[in-house]
Protein backbone atom coordinates (compact mmCIF):
# COMPACT_ATOMS: atom_id res chain seq x y z
CA UNK A 1 0.00 0.00 0.00
CA UNK A 2 1.19 3.33 -1.08
CA UNK A 3 0.08 7.12 0.07
CA UNK A 4 -0.83 8.75 -2.97
CA UNK A 5 1.09 12.23 -3.74
CA UNK A 6 -1.09 14.25 -2.70
CA UNK A 7 -1.87 12.38 0.87
CA UNK A 8 1.79 13.24 1.33
CA UNK A 9 2.42 16.81 -0.01
CA UNK A 10 -0.61 17.84 2.91
CA UNK A 11 0.69 19.80 5.69
CA UNK A 12 0.74 17.60 8.57
CA UNK A 13 -1.56 17.88 11.51
CA UNK A 14 -0.88 18.71 15.40
CA UNK A 15 -0.28 14.64 15.64
CA UNK A 16 3.39 14.03 13.91
CA UNK A 17 2.91 11.38 10.91
CA UNK A 18 -0.60 12.79 10.07
CA UNK A 19 -2.65 14.76 7.58
CA UNK A 20 -5.72 16.77 7.90
CA UNK A 21 -7.17 17.38 4.50
CA UNK A 22 -9.86 20.19 4.53
CA UNK A 23 -13.28 19.55 2.65
CA UNK A 24 -12.13 22.43 -0.01
CA UNK A 25 -9.23 19.80 -1.01
CA UNK A 26 -11.79 16.03 -0.62
CA UNK A 27 -12.39 15.57 -4.78
CA UNK A 28 -8.62 15.77 -5.47
CA UNK A 29 -8.12 12.37 -2.71
CA UNK A 30 -8.35 10.23 -5.42
CA UNK A 31 -6.92 7.02 -3.86
CA UNK A 32 -8.30 3.41 -3.86
CA UNK A 33 -8.86 3.21 0.03
CA UNK A 34 -9.91 5.69 2.22
CA UNK A 35 -9.03 5.63 6.01
CA UNK A 36 -10.87 8.18 8.36
CA UNK A 37 -11.14 8.48 11.81
CA UNK A 38 -11.87 11.53 14.39
CA UNK A 39 -14.48 12.16 17.38
CA UNK A 40 -16.73 14.02 18.53
CA UNK A 41 -19.71 13.46 15.14
CA UNK A 42 -16.68 15.31 12.88
CA UNK A 43 -16.63 12.01 10.83
CA UNK A 44 -20.33 12.05 10.11
CA UNK A 45 -20.59 15.45 8.91
CA UNK A 46 -17.51 14.23 6.87
CA UNK A 47 -19.31 11.38 5.43
CA UNK A 48 -22.30 13.74 4.62
CA UNK A 49 -20.17 16.02 1.94
CA UNK A 50 -21.07 16.04 -1.22
CA UNK A 51 -17.39 16.33 -2.14
CA UNK A 52 -16.78 12.82 0.47
CA UNK A 53 -19.72 10.97 -0.96
CA UNK A 54 -18.54 11.40 -4.72
CA UNK A 55 -15.39 9.89 -4.42
CA UNK A 56 -14.22 6.88 -5.96
CA UNK A 57 -13.19 4.93 -2.94
CA UNK A 58 -16.30 5.40 -0.81
CA UNK A 59 -18.44 4.82 -4.25
CA UNK A 60 -17.29 1.83 -4.74
CA UNK A 61 -17.27 1.19 -0.53
CA UNK A 62 -13.21 1.19 -0.02
CA UNK A 63 -13.78 3.34 2.46
CA UNK A 64 -13.11 2.07 6.17
CA UNK A 65 -13.97 4.47 9.15
CA UNK A 66 -12.04 3.79 12.21
CA UNK A 67 -13.68 4.57 15.91
CA UNK A 68 -11.38 6.74 17.98
CA UNK A 69 -10.12 3.95 19.68
CA UNK A 70 -9.27 1.79 17.38
CA UNK A 71 -7.54 4.26 15.59
CA UNK A 72 -5.58 5.04 18.88
CA UNK A 73 -4.55 1.61 19.36
CA UNK A 74 -2.69 1.87 15.38
CA UNK A 75 -1.31 5.34 16.22
CA UNK A 76 -0.12 4.95 19.62
CA UNK A 77 1.20 1.06 19.36
CA UNK A 78 1.73 -0.98 22.44
CA UNK A 79 2.16 -5.00 21.76
CA UNK A 80 -1.60 -5.71 23.41
CA UNK A 81 -2.69 -2.77 21.65
CA UNK A 82 -1.32 -3.51 17.99
CA UNK A 83 -2.67 -7.56 18.37
CA UNK A 84 -5.99 -6.39 19.05
CA UNK A 85 -6.29 -3.94 16.45
CA UNK A 86 -4.33 -5.85 13.77
CA UNK A 87 -7.24 -8.51 14.24
CA UNK A 88 -9.98 -5.56 14.18
CA UNK A 89 -8.39 -3.68 11.25
CA UNK A 90 -7.17 -6.52 8.86
CA UNK A 91 -10.68 -7.87 8.29
CA UNK A 92 -12.13 -4.23 6.96
CA UNK A 93 -9.26 -3.29 5.14
CA UNK A 94 -9.38 -6.59 3.21
CA UNK A 95 -13.09 -5.98 2.12
CA UNK A 96 -12.35 -2.83 1.40
CA UNK A 97 -10.02 -3.17 -1.25
CA UNK A 98 -11.72 -5.61 -2.51
CA UNK A 99 -14.05 -3.70 -4.12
Amino acid sequence: MTLIPFATAQPASNIPGRAQISTELLADTDADLILATSSNGALESLEQQPAFQSLGAVERGAYVPLAPTLAQSIAFPSPPSLDWALGQVVPLLDSAVQR
